[in-house]
């Protein structure tokens, strides 16, 4: 992986890929479309990721619909991004649809309804339910990509060998796309352990009726108009951490959670007070956020006011991830 920045693998695998669709457009499109029934499959065999839970998965909201997502409904849509043929766009999703993912069983669904009939999150048990449901999706999108990168690299080599091109043309190929792929699936890996240990210890946390060292919670009494959920990783005095975050209506305020590892915490408080100090500043984060990650919502109005420049900086943000 030395070398390998995400970006730029991410850069250099999208340049392998369309230099391999220039040399057969054809079995390109096959494959892609091979690609996607994969997906599907996989996507309806998902089980519940409770632990020792067989029962599969339903669609689970990751921001809760009524809590979060109403109130930044217009006329029952929201704007989200969404990648498509190396470029975002930012169509309009009904907002029964948006924030889906297969997580959880419909029995183990249940443990969130203690915030979403409350209608607000409103206690630390709260707070960590949400962090835990977040880290939870995150979990599963990094094991859909680990998946998806292994299906890439198999039926990609497939139809290189298939190609009609000379041995140093189908090296070449070959080694542009492996390259990028294993470094991406490297960095993926680190992520998905980060996530399995954030969300061990807010589980732990929960079981134990106490608030987990890792999360940070905070709010301000602007008007929200985005909510969202994702994760990054920090480099903080040399070393990496996870962070896991969400931002949110709630009761009329922008709710910002933040969660880590326990062992991890101590530069929590130094974080809110250098990016969370003020209304701009938190602003700015979400602004950030948004650019770490393609699951978020926004209010159609707020974002028909956006510059072409900011829409523009947060496509740039969202390309590289």
């Amino acid at each position: 992986m030395t070398g390998w920045t995400e970006r730029s693998a991410v850069l250099a695998c999208r340049e392998a890929l369309a230099r391999l669709s220039r040399v057969d457009p054809r079995a390109h499109e096959a494959v892609d479309k091979a690609l996607l029934r994969e997906s599907h499959v996989r996507a309806r065999e998902t089980l519940c990721t409770d632990e020792h839970c067989c029962r599969p998965a339903v669609a689970s909201h990751v921001l809760a619909r009524s809590v979060t997502l109403g109130p930044l409904t217009e006329n029952g849509h929201l704007v989200m991004p969404r990648a498509k043929n190396g470029r975002i766009d930012y169509p309009r999703v009904g907002w029964k649809r948006a924030s889906t993912f297969p997580g959880f069983c419909s029995h183990h669904e249940q443990m969130f309804h203690v915030f979403e009939s409350a209608g607000s999150l409103s206690t630390p048990l709260h707070h960590q339910l949400q962090m835990f449901r977040s880290a939870t999706r995150e979990r599963w999108r990094i094991e859909r990509s680990l998946s998806d990168f292994q299906a890439i690299e198999t039926l990609r080599m497939e139809q290189i060998d298939g190609l009609d091109v000379s041995d140093d043309e189908r090296e070449q190929l070959k080694n542009a796309l492996e390259g990028p792929l294993s470094a991406l699936r490297s960095m993926a890996d680190i992520q998905w352990s980060y996530m399995v240990h954030v969300r061990n210890d807010l589980r732990a946390a929960i079981n134990a009726g106490r608030v987990s060292k890792g999360l940070l919670a905070f709010s301000d009494r602007v008007e929200p108009n985005v909510a969202l959920s994702g994760n990054t990783v920090l480099t903080v005095n040399g070393r990496a951490s996870p962070l896991v975050f969400v931002t949110m209506p709630n009761a009329g305020q922008r709710l910002f959670l933040i969660a880590t590892l326990e062992e991890e915490h101590h530069w929590l408080d130094g974080y809110r007070r250098r990016f969370a100090s003020t209304a701009e500043t938190r602003t700015d984060l979400i602004r950030a956020f948004q650019m770490a990650t393609d699951h978020w919502f926004a209010r159609i109005s707020w974002w028909d006011s956006q510059s072409h420049e900011a829409r523009s900086q947060l496509s740039a943000g969202l390309l590289a991830i």
